[in-house]
């Protein structure tokens, strides 16, 4: 059955040359009950040259916080980069570099996301519920792990206000599978909402193939392991009051 589940290596191409800490792709996602932490999504935040832009994305961090009417505290953020990336090895190196050298600024975690060749819909309803059960025996992201370790994070005392950051190159299809699996299963979204939500939302445009079935399968592990009335098929149509689903 392993044999399915090849890596798209193919999609991965790097967007070196894509501005710094795109403004669009920034957005706010949730924060501690209990610490000044914060959780936030978006693409790279590096320029064409590996430079990473520090000033511009505790900028945009504030931009997108204002914008859900979230007040951060005053003074630069501490930022834990949750980098999803794996084959741009000049980028992740570059950033992975910037905070080896300026460990007082931030902390670098580096969470690799491929995503799903094959999804849920071609799968035997027979073995279907069996592997949503046991995702984390097989699926390289491992969004299970992925989502207790952004929790952990979030719930850590860094000491200082916090900011963790996830993100691929565009912000949208790694970042939209790991985001929209934290909608799920953290905020209580429906699988529509948060798949509608990185598809229209963000960018207008929808995610890959391949992040769309990870996202999917995750749903449909928690709807096997948390919540049997949870509804994991694909949204057939949305509407623009979709995008306003935290409001």
């Amino acid at each position: 059955m392993n044999q399915l589940f090849v890596i798209p290596l193919v999609v991965f191409i790097s967007l070196g040359s894509c501005q710094a800490v795109i403004p669009d792709r920034v957005h706010f996602i949730d924060a501690s009950p209990t610490l000044p932490n914060y959780l936030f999504r978006g693409a790279i935040p590096l320029t064409k040259d590996h430079v990473f832009q520090m000033d511009s994305l505790q900028q945009q961090l504030r931009v997108a916080a204002a914008f859900e009417n979230v007040t951060l505290p005053s003074g630069p953020l501490y930022i834990v980069d949750f980098n999803l990336l794996e084959l741009e090895l000049l980028d992740r190196n570059a950033e992975k570099q910037f905070f080896s050298s300026n460990p007082q600024l931030g902390k670098f975690v580096h969470y690799p996301i491929f995503g799903d060749i094959v999804g849920p819909d071609t799968v035997p309803s027979s073995i279907l519920k069996s592997m949503a059960v046991g995702i984390s025996k097989w699926q390289h992201d491992n969004l299970p792990k992925a989502m207790q370790t952004l929790v952990s994070l979030l719930n850590t005392n860094w000491t200082r206000p916090t900011a963790i950051y996830i993100h691929c190159e565009a912000g949208m299809d790694r970042t939209g599978e790991v985001s929209g699996s934290y909608y799920m299963s953290q905020l209580g979204w429906s699988f529509s909402q948060a798949l509608t939500y990185d598809d229209k939302c963000i960018e207008g445009r929808n995610i890959t193939v391949y992040s769309q079935n990870s996202l999917q399968w995750y749903c449909y592990n928690l709807k096997y392991t948390q919540n049997a009335q949870r509804d994991c098929s694909i949204p057939a149509q949305w509407s623009p009051e979709d995008c306003h689903v935290r409001k």
